[in-house]
């Protein structure tokens, strides 16, 4: 995989990228399109020179532009877009990747935490390609740009991409543009591969339908467990052995660090809740520390982030999102550990 892109330098660490190529094998024919965020990780590494290179480049361009094109180096995201359209045409097609899968963003500034991307396009300002990149959707067209879909400033650009998804004939998503999860890749292909809706979610892109099927395996509804006492029960006993800081034992509340808090709940159908330490939190009410970033965090996690549908949480995820495969209460206990100890980390 080879990475291609524009990049306009703002400072001397805040830039533009944008019109973003992947290529697989020889072929300059696009296989493909993305929709996420905004660019991310991946580095710089030089400016294309191969004259050749350029002038395949160009096509890309309409010939109009004069902007410089780079080869970046690629981030695990684009690792996961290419894992996920091999998986496209190795079970549509039964070939080999081979051409451009072009990646489209919400806005341009490259930064991987979103937070202080948004802080910089109130900045500096951000290209606005919408009208160019919605024109060149080509399908397939997996569009990943998770819980900024929702968000007041980007709700209406998203519904542009997914209005001409639809039109181009992409029938893995709902018609109620609400519906949509719209999950990153990285979480796609990494975070939730071997569960339930996560697999199910990729075999609806692959599938292009709402209903996909696969041969001995069930994927109608949420998973299901017997006893969300008993998966409460299991958590609250391992991270008790794990020495996390009891913040409110009634309530099973549980430190993450210094700034956030996990609860165990058995409300509903059972969850786990993340939110910030304290009392009389109302996200919208007030803003608090590092709120954007810890949802998109959290939103690569598959957790629940709308601000106004929680109100009083950073993010929810139900106990069935974390079943592997069967309802074994010890199986789903031991998947929300696992992921509680990755959040530590991250949060």
């Amino acid at each position: 995989m080879r990475v291609y892109t524009h990049y306009t330098k703002i400072t001397e660490k805040e830039g533009f990228r944008w019109r973003t190529l992947l290529q697989f094998g020889d072929s300059w024919n696009i296989i493909g399109t993305v929709v996420m965020k905004n660019p991310g990780s991946a580095s710089v590494s030089c400016p294309v020179t191969d004259t050749e290179v350029l002038q395949a480049l160009r096509i890309f361009d309409e010939h109009t532009a004069e902007e410089i094109w780079y080869e970046f180096k690629p981030d695990q995201t684009m690792y996961c877009i290419r894992d996920l359209f091999h998986e496209y045409y190795s079970m549509n097609k039964h070939i080999e990747l081979n051409g451009i899968i072009q990646i489209f963003n919400l806005f341009y500034i490259r930064e991987a935490n979103l937070e202080c991307a948004l802080q910089k396009t109130a900045q500096f300002g951000s290209k606005d390609l919408t009208d160019y990149d919605v024109a060149h959707l080509i399908p397939p067209i997996y569009l990943g740009f998770s819980n900024l879909s929702k968000h007041e400033t980007y709700q209406i650009t998203a519904q542009r991409f997914f209005e001409e998804a639809l039109a181009q004939g992409m029938m893995c998503y709902y018609k109620d543009f609400l519906e949509n999860r719209f999950y990153h890749p990285l979480y796609l292909m990494r975070h939730t591969r071997n569960r339930k809706h996560g697999l199910k979610a990729r075999l609806q892109f692959i599938q292009n339908t709402l209903e996909p099927k696969i041969e001995g395996y069930d994927l109608s509804g949420k998973e299901k467990y017997s006893d969300k006492y008993k998966v409460a029960e299991l958590v609250c006993n391992k991270l008790s052995e794990l020495r996390y800081p009891i913040h409110d034992e009634k309530n099973h509340r549980y430190k993450l660090n210094e700034q956030i808090e996990l609860t165990v709940s058995t409300a509903n159908s059972g969850f786990i809740g993340i939110r910030h330490l304290g009392k009389n939190r109302n996200y919208l009410k007030i803003d608090f520390p590092d709120e954007i970033q810890l949802r998109d965090v959290l939103s690569l996690y598959g957790y629940q982030t709308e601000r106004d549908k929680l109100k009083v949480w950073l993010g929810i995820k139900d106990f069935s999102d974390f079943n592997l495969s069967n309802d074994n209460e010890e199986q789903i206990a031991k998947a929300i550990i696992e992921e509680i100890e990755k959040l530590r980390v991250e949060l």
